[in-house]
């Protein structure tokens, strides 16, 4: 690339069908972005889509891993740019949406980590009515990892990072993006929600999909045990009223249980041992 490297676009991706998908996606040339591409291959080599080795401003990184967490590490552990913005392999992009996050860090010289909004032909996920810091943001509101962009060097002196054992393919199924933003708040970092919208994602989120699936009520518990240590059993009861119980959900005694489960599993496996 002949222009200045102002972002890169982290896109994790997992086996032949993912690559196929990012060579099949919508990633306009930006001038300043780069599109950097971790790709799990633990079953073995595949060949490379010719759509992405013809394009100068794609990178890619291949490593024989699995999970998502750990492949959203390894990425950043590659990333070189000022700017870095957390991306899968589904998802479209503008260029006004990327130039957007540049323009909000610029605007912003003092802010760290920003998360945004996406675009969706899902369900709707509900966001703050206005820009906010995060520490303030309103108590229904969830980050998505796609949303989530920050300046490099500050998460790299701050040791802010992706927990390996959380993600799609690890031993917990999803909140690597949670923890990494809890992660960045509990050290010092500056970080805000911007009310721009940054690319498109089809379908529901996974935190809408999986609001019922066990697995996912234990990724749940093993973090808020984690940010939480002492009232975590608390925030257990009201969870379990407000989203158990009804029809199509799990029964309460079958939340607290698997509630129990990732936060014994957590501590079994030492997850935030790092």
């Amino acid at each position: 690339m002949s222009a200045q490297l102002r972002l890169q676009v982290m896109i994790c991706t997992f086996g032949a069908e993912g690559i196929r998908r990012v060579a099949a996606g919508c990633y306009p040339r930006v001038e300043g972005v780069e599109y950097l591409v971790s790709w799990q291959m633990p079953d073995g080599e595949a060949d490379m889509p010719r759509e992405l080795a013809e394009r100068d401003d794609f990178r890619i990184e291949r490593s024989a891993t699995r999970g998502s967490g750990l492949n959203r590490k390894l990425c950043l552990a590659a990333a070189t740019a000022p700017l870095v913005l957390a991306a899968d392999d589904d998802l479209r992009y503008t260029p006004e949406g990327l130039l957007g996050v540049i323009e909000a860090f610029d605007s912003r010289p003092k802010r760290d980590l920003l998360t945004f909004r996406y675009a969706t032909d899902g369900k709707e996920k509900r966001y703050p009515d206005a820009e906010c810091d995060l520490r303030e943001a309103p108590r229904n509101y969830y980050v998505s990892c796609v949303e989530i962009a920050f300046r490099r060097e500050a998460a790299l002196r701050a040791g802010v990072d992706f927990n390996p054992w959380f993600g799609v393919a690890s031993l917990f199924p999803s909140g690597e993006d949670a923890l990494f933003v809890e992660e960045a708040m509990r050290k010092g970092l500056s970080c805000a929600f911007v009310p721009a919208t940054v690319c498109f994602h089809p379908g529901d989120s996974t935190g809408i999909r999986r609001r019922n699936d066990p697995a996912f009520i234990e990724a749940k518990a093993a973090i808020i045990s984690h940010i939480h240590p002492i009232d975590w059993p608390l925030r257990m009861a009201a969870h379990a009223m407000r989203e158990a119980g009804g029809e199509g959900r799990l029964s309460r005694m079958a939340y607290v249980r698997a509630w129990l489960s990732g936060v014994a599993k957590a501590r079994r496996r030492r997850v935030f041992d790092r």
